[in-house]
């Protein structure tokens, strides 16, 4: 009895050892312990051994999670192509087993990057942008050969494609107004965009005007029984309103002669009725035209211009004078005499000076500047040729002159006092005025 109750205790424990190097099994099970009826529980048990030991080592084996070059995708691994993996080649999975992605170095086609430049990416001037593309104009930052950039494309706030001066050019093939005229806006280095052209509602333009900050392109416009300044969209040429400057207002049927801007902001016109040369101011808040005045018979204004003391210049070419007209008084007076078919004329407001295109019969055109005390110094020879009839006057930044050549059909730049270089060529038929915006921020 006592060897035989000791025997059944060593079975148990026997048992309970067995049981527990199952591991995992919580006695729940069915057979009450690892064991069935056919006594097999050992085998069983050599067996989940045997199993337990060779899963085990397979684990040991592999490698942990996100062990990045292993070919697997594992753990925050975005990518892995085990020894494919590239930090040089375009679109490859990165060393780090991130997927290519702009700021790695590396220039990925796959992701559309135009330049990769790693840390160096930025938004400073002529760097690989944050975004890995190329500088370009629109993105905002000012890069080499960019007079500005504000990342936007309005019109007239001071800066549109990347440039804040804009050319317009005027062609009118017949000088009194005839034919039908054509206006091109440029810069020096684009290419010319006709604004208008081919629109016989605008036959008879004769002169055009900058209204403040380009935001409108004035156009004087007298032939047959119209009689207006047109206001023009400078991007697209499309009429945008109109004044009427005709017998309504001025009693009788005008030629409409003359076109300045104003210090005042006003826009001024001087027009030949009734044998008179008139004087009109446009308020162009209200777009309103209101006859100043007479300044007497007919002064046979060419081209007209307005300083920044509120002064009015006109060029007589039949006279050969330049006049200075107060508009308030709405008088006339002698400012520059003695010279030969005056035609052109601006104002420089950065020198103050009075620019002049001189014509004289049988010599080469000339450029003749002035102080505003009327003080004349001749600046350059407009070109070589006898009487290359040179027309409209502006001035670019820098103080540089530029002239219209309807000889030539060209625009050029007189620079250095002598020199006379190409602007505009093969582009221009009869020019006749020269407008220049510079938007400076």
């Amino acid at each position: 009895m006592t060897m035989g109750h000791r025997g059944g205790v060593a079975l148990v424990a026997a048992a309970l050892v067995l049981g527990s190097s199952c591991g995992g099994d919580d006695g729940g099970g069915a057979d009450g312990g690892g064991t069935d009826a056919s006594g097999s529980g050992s085998a069983d048990a050599s067996a989940s051994m045997t199993q337990g030991s060779a899963d085990s080592s397979t684990t040991e084996d592999l490698p942990g999670p996100g062990e990045c070059g292993n070919g697997v995708l594992d753990g925050d691994e975005q990518c892995d192509d085990g020894q494919s993996n590239s930090d040089s080649e375009p679109d490859a999975c990165r060393t780090d087993c991130r997927v290519a992605h702009c700021a790695d170095g590396v220039i990925d086609p796959s992701l559309g990057e135009e330049c990769d430049d790693a840390n160096g990416n930025s938004n400073e001037p002529n760097a690989c942008r944050v975004d890995c593309t190329l500088p370009r104009c629109g993105d905002g930052v000012k890069d080499t050969g960019e007079p500005c950039d504000d990342g936007n494309e309005m019109w007239g706030d001071t800066c549109y494609e990347c440039s804040n001066l804009w050319y317009f050019v005027l062609n009118s093939p017949d000088q009194t107004g005839g034919g039908s005229p054509s206006i091109l806006r440029s810069t020096r280095e684009g290419t010319p965009v006709e604004v208008v052209g081919g629109d016989a509602s605008l036959d008879g333009i004769v002169q055009i005007e900058l209204g403040p900050m380009g935001a409108t392109l004035y156009a004087l416009q007298s032939a047959g029984n119209v009689d207006r300044v047109v206001a023009l969209d400078p991007l697209d040429g499309t009429t945008v309103g109109e004044v009427a400057i005709d017998a309504a207002l001025l009693g009788s049927d005008p030629e409409l002669q003359g076109l300045a801007l104003g210090y005042d902001g006003a826009l001024w016109v001087t027009a030949l009725a009734g044998g008179n040369t008139q004087l009109i101011s446009i308020d162009l808040a209200t777009n309103t035209a209101t006859l100043a005045g007479s300044l007497g018979s007919d002064l046979g204004v060419v081209d007209m211009t307005a300083d920044d003391i509120n002064s009015l210049y006109v060029s007589t070419g039949s006279n050969n004078t330049v006049l200075r007209i107060d508009p308030v008084a709405v008088t006339s007076s002698p400012f520059l005499a003695g010279l030969s078919t005056p035609i052109g004329i601006t104002f420089d407001a950065g020198q103050d000076m009075i620019w002049v295109a001189n014509n004289p019969p049988g010599a080469p055109s000339s450029m003749i500047r002035a102080d505003l005390t009327g003080t004349i110094t001749p600046y350059a020879t407009a070109g070589t040729d006898v009487d290359p009839y040179v027309h409209g006057v502006a001035i670019d930044i820098g103080g540089v002159v530029l002239t219209t050549q309807r000889a030539y059909d060209r625009v050029v730049a007189v620079q250095n006092f002598d020199a006379v270089q190409d602007f505009f060529t093969d582009m221009i038929v009869a020019p006749s005025d020269i407008e220049v915006l510079d938007m400076k921020p």
